[in-house]
C-alpha cells in the first residue's frame, strides 16, 4: 500500500517537471503542488454511495463525487490550475457541483460533506464552471449549470440563499451600507457586491458562449456596477448609503489593524490592535 501511494503521488505530481533553481526551491514548488491536491476530495465510499446534498438520502455515483468546496478561496486560481493540469479531476468536480444543484436547488458556496456552510462571499461557482467551459472542458451539463446561475443571479433576496442582498444590487447597481450582515461580521456591502460583479461578468461570458446574447448584455451591464463604489476623492472603493451618497466621514485606512470598519478594507470583528500585534509576533511567517 505504501508503494502504491508513493507511485500515485509521484504520477500526480509529475504532471509538471521543473528544472533549475535550488533543491529547496524545487521542494517548495512540489510541496505547493501537493497542497493543491488535498481538497476538494472524494466523498463516496468504495461502493459509490455518498450523502446527498442537504439531505438524509444516500446517493450512488459512477464517477467521483467531490466534497469540501472552499470556492471563495479557490475560484481565482486552484480550479484554473486543475483545468490545465488535471482536467479529468476538474470535470468530476464540476459534475459534482451540478449534481448538488439538482439535489437541493443551489450551487455550492462553501460545501462540506454534503452540507452548505454559507461561509464567505459571493456566487463563486459561476466563475469556476464558466472558466472550465471556456477553456474547452465541456463534458458536463452546461445547460443545467446555466439554469442554476441565472437562478442565483435573479431570484429576489427573500428567496435567494446565494445572494440574500441582491434586490438593491439589481435595482441600483450596488448594495447600500448596513443592509446585510447576517454573520455578525459587520458591514460587508462592498465586498458582497464586488463578488457579484465578478460572478455576473463570468456569467455574461458564458451566456455569450451559449448564444444567449440578450442575457450576455444584461449580466455584463450588471458587472460594471463596481463604478458606483469608486471614489475619485480617495482613489479607492467606498461604501455607499441607501440614498446614493458615499459614506461620510470616510477613512480608507480604517481596518488596516484588523479592527471592524466599513471601507475598501473590511476586516474581521473583535480583533484589537494589541491582539493583532500578538498574532504577528507568534506567527512563524
Amino acid at each position: 500500500m505504501r508503494r502504491k501511494a508513493y507511485n500515485q503521488w509521484n504520477k500526480t505530481l509529475s504532471r509538471i517537471t521543473v528544472e533549475g533553481g535550488t533543491e529547496a526551491q524545487r521542494r517548495i514548488f512540489y510541496t505547493a503542488l501537493y497542497h493543491t491536491q488535498l481538497h476538494p476530495n472524494i466523498l463516496q465510499d468504495v461502493n459509490g454511495q455518498y450523502p446527498k446534498m442537504e439531505s438524509a438520502e444516500i446517493g450512488t455515483t459512477r464517477g467521483n463525487r467531490y466534497t469540501v468546496y472552499s470556492l471563495w478561496d479557490t475560484y481565482r486560481n486552484v480550479h484554473q490550475l486543475f483545468t490545465l493540469l488535471y482536467p479529468d479531476k476538474q470535470l468530476d468536480m464540476v459534475r459534482s457541483m451540478i449534481e448538488m444543484y439538482k439535489e437541493w436547488g443551489w450551487m455550492p458556496k462553501w460545501e462540506l460533506f454534503g452540507r452548505e456552510t454559507w461561509t464567505m462571499e459571493g456566487d463563486p461557482a459561476i466563475p469556476v464552471i464558466t472558466d472550465t467551459y471556456l477553456k474547452g472542458l465541456r463534458d458536463f451539463d452546461v445547460n443545467t449549470a446555466y439554469e442554476a446561475f441565472v437562478k442565483s443571479a435573479t431570484t429576489p433576496s427573500q428567496d435567494n440563499k446565494m445572494r440574500p442582498d441582491v434586490d438593491p444590487y439589481l435595482a441600483k447597481g450596488y448594495i447600500p451600507l448596513g443592509l446585510y450582515a447576517a454573520d455578525q461580521s459587520g458591514d460587508n456591502s462592498v465586498s458582497h457586491a464586488l463578488e457579484y460583479y465578478v460572478a455576473d461578468y463570468a456569467l455574461s461570458q458564458l451566456a455569450d458562449a451559449l448564444g444567449k446574447k440578450a442575457d450576455a448584455r444584461h449580466f455584463r451591464r450588471l458587472s460594471s456596477g463596481w463604478h458606483n463604489y469608486y471614489s475619485k476623492e480617495y482613489g479607492t472603493l467606498r461604501p455607499k448609503l441607501a440614498n446614493g451618497q458615499f459614506l461620510t466621514p470616510f477613512d480608507p485606512k480604517a481596518g488596516a489593524d484588523f479592527t471592524n470598519a466599513p471601507g475598501f478594507h473590511e476586516a474581521r470583528p473583535g480583533i484589537t490592535r494589541s491582539m493583532y500585534r500578538t498574532i504577528l509576533k507568534s506567527s512563524p511567517t
